[in-house]
């Protein structure tokens, strides 16, 4: 009853505040001059708040955004995650953090969080705002009154953007998603830019030396995690590659979050190394570099490999295949079964498998991960 009671109150503030700043939003906006020419802006306010493997689809517009404008101050409003991506590359000029990237008043810390971003945002004075992801945020530009407000066609709020930019498919995101942004400031993007990443020197050093304490040389990257139950492999599954995987002769080092009742801790076999919950995201970026092969399940993990240019055997859904073909250093793997999924399984969400463990995932051969590994190893050398 007393759970029942939160989450109706949880909602009420929730609508409650969303329209508030919708409110306040649109009664600036009425005062605001939205016509401006870009090529006279001073100031640029990046909004991308999203999960790790989108963020690095948004590289290729950051590269050619900075490009583009090299007059303009670039700030970000993002969460850890992102100044961890972005800052060895040097396209953003100032990071506003924000702790979760969600604008909701799920506690006291909470609101005091969306004042003091929404204090940062208004002492920059940006000239132009745009929503690479996180469209929540949209409302706060409107309040503080930056003029211009660029946000995708998909926009929660399309009464408080100036304009927008073309999301051609509604399924997933690309890096031509972001690129859209451009054509729609009057640029001509280059499509074919792929996402692109590099760690930072001194994190390098210092994940180097770990590794030598842990006596790990030459190592396989195991990410069998996902964000979704649906792309994650089982227990049984992740042991059987560690099994067959250390039969290359190669450490193994396993990255991702370490559940709350986890039957892999404590878990020991030669050569495995269980790094979960041990590493920041600029010490995985560096620790996906440094590796020989990755092997990774369909998450953030696939995109830092691609973006950094290292070998990989991507593990894919048939239901779920869109990225296995965007990195060219990754080698795709799929079920070998029938291509139907389940009743009831569907291609629209994340969420769409009916059998946890997904069946497809768990029914890949970890003889052939192996081989491709093997593969990739061989063509490396």
């Amino acid at each position: 009853m007393l759970r029942s009671a939160k989450k109706v109150l949880s909602k009420f503030i929730y609508k409650g505040w969303n329209f508030y700043q919708h409110r306040r939003a649109l009664l600036r906006k009425k005062a605001l001059k939205e016509e401006m020419d870009i090529q006279k802006a001073k100031k640029a306010i990046l909004v991308c708040t999203g999960l790790m493997g989108d963020s690095i689809m948004v590289t290729p517009f950051l590269a050619q955004f900075r490009q583009a404008f090299p007059h303009l101050k670039v700030i970000m409003l993002c969460r850890p995650t992102q100044k961890a991506l972005f800052s060895p590359m040097g396209y953003v000029d100032e990071y506003i953090i924000h702790s979760t990237g969600l604008p909701y008043p799920t506690s006291w810390r909470a609101i005091k969080e969306w004042y003091h971003v929404k204090r940062a945002v208004a002492a920059h004075k940006p000239d132009i705002g745009i929503i690479l992801s996180g469209g929540e945020w949209l409302p706060l530009l409107g309040i503080v009154g930056v003029p211009l407000r660029l946000d995708s066609v998909r926009s929660k709020y399309p009464d408080l953007a100036s304009a927008f930019y073309a999301f051609p498919n509604e399924k997933y995101l690309s890096p031509g998603v972001f690129l859209n942004a451009l054509r729609t400031l009057g640029l001509l993007p280059d499509y074919t830019m792929l996402p692109r990443l590099r760690p930072a020197d001194e994190v390098v050093e210092r994940i180097q030396h770990r590794l030598i304490q842990s006596g790990v040389h030459d190592f396989i990257l195991l990410s069998p995690l996902a964000a979704t139950a649906n792309r994650t492999l089982s227990i049984q599954k992740i042991q059987e590659y560690i099994q067959v995987l250390s039969g290359t002769g190669l450490s193994i080092v396993m990255v991702g979050a370490v559940a709350a009742s986890d039957e892999l801790s404590g878990w020991q076999r030669d050569g495995f190394h269980d790094w979960r919950g041990k590493t920041t995201t600029e010490e995985l970026i560096a620790l996906t570099a440094l590796s020989k092969v990755v092997v990774t399940v369909d998450t953030g993990t696939l995109h830092l490999a691609g973006a950094l240019g290292r070998p990989t055997v991507g593990l894919f859904r048939k239901i779920r295949p869109e990225y296995a073909t965007m990195y060219p250093t990754v080698l795709p793997i799929f079920w070998e079964g029938e291509d139907a999924c389940l009743p009831g399984c569907t291609w629209d969400s994340w969420y769409g498998c009916q059998a946890i463990p997904c069946r497809q995932m768990e029914g890949i051969r970890s003889e052939k991960v192996k081989e491709a590994v093997e593969r990739l190893l061989r063509e490396r050398a």
